[in-house]
């Protein structure tokens, strides 16, 4: 049987070369978390690599804004990049374009995860706080070098001001984790960014179920819909 990591990088392809949204892949992709999670618990994969999830739907989100992009007639490169803040360096899961000044940035966040060998499961409250402060700082940051004067009302600033930033999420969501209590953090992002996705998952029985997808009522966008507006942006500048 393949590895679910050698299975989410097929995925990844996929979803380049066959055109492929996230609510295409969405099935798949919850089975691949499941066989990852299973592995974990019994110890079956390294640690080093499960870790790898991140990057892994980090690759996930560039492999569907490429293709949605192409869809629109539009072929680019975007991937990780060092930027400059105003007073940090800091380096984006992905950027574009890859070289000059940024227009479109983003982070991808997953956090999250089952019992393993022995010890409790590391549930979304555990890591939540630390990650949305470092999104909204790195949104600031990277702002405030090409808007230094916030001489606009904070929302129109946030709106306006270069580089676009968007945050995407994958999280397992645990016993211990209050459903609302999370999406109230991920909804605090927006008055930071310009968007925001956010991917929920839980065990149900012996399988996964996504338990959130996204809610324009919340101003949490699905991940299709987030992707298409970085892709309405990223066209207007071609």
């Amino acid at each position: 049987m393949s590895s679910p990591l050698s299975n989410w990088e097929k995925l990844n392809r996929q979803i380049v070369t066959q055109g492929l949204s996230f609510s295409n892949i969405k099935d798949d992709l919850l089975a691949i978390l499941e066989q990852l999670d299973n592995l974990w618990r019994v110890g079956g994969i390294p640690q080093g690599k499960y870790r790898q999830k991140g990057n892994m739907y980090r690759d996930t989100v560039i492999s569907l804004i490429i293709a949605r992009c192409k869809s629109k007639g539009i072929s680019i490169s975007i991937k990780e990049r060092a930027l400059k803040g105003r007073t940090d360096l800091h380096k984006v899961d992905f950027a574009y374009p890859l070289e000059g000044d940024p227009v479109v940035t983003g982070e991808v966040k997953a956090i999250g995860s089952p019992e393993h060998v022995g010890f409790d499961e590391r549930y979304i409250g555990m890591d939540i706080d630390k990650r949305v402060k470092e999104v909204k700082y790195t949104s600031i940051d990277l702002k405030r070098k090409f808007g230094p004067l916030v001489s606009k009302d904070w929302f129109t600033w946030i709106s306006e001001t270069q580089p676009k930033f968007y945050v995407f999420w994958i999280m397992r969501q645990g016993e211990k984790n209050s459903l609302n209590k999370v999406l109230e953090k991920i909804v605090s992002i927006r008055e930071y960014a310009n968007g925001v996705s956010a991917v929920i998952y839980a065990s149900a029985g012996s399988h996964y179920r996504y338990v959130f997808l996204g809610s324009s009522q919340q101003r949490i966008l699905s991940v299709d819909d987030l992707v298409n507006d970085i892709c309405n942006i990223i066209s207007e500048i071609q």
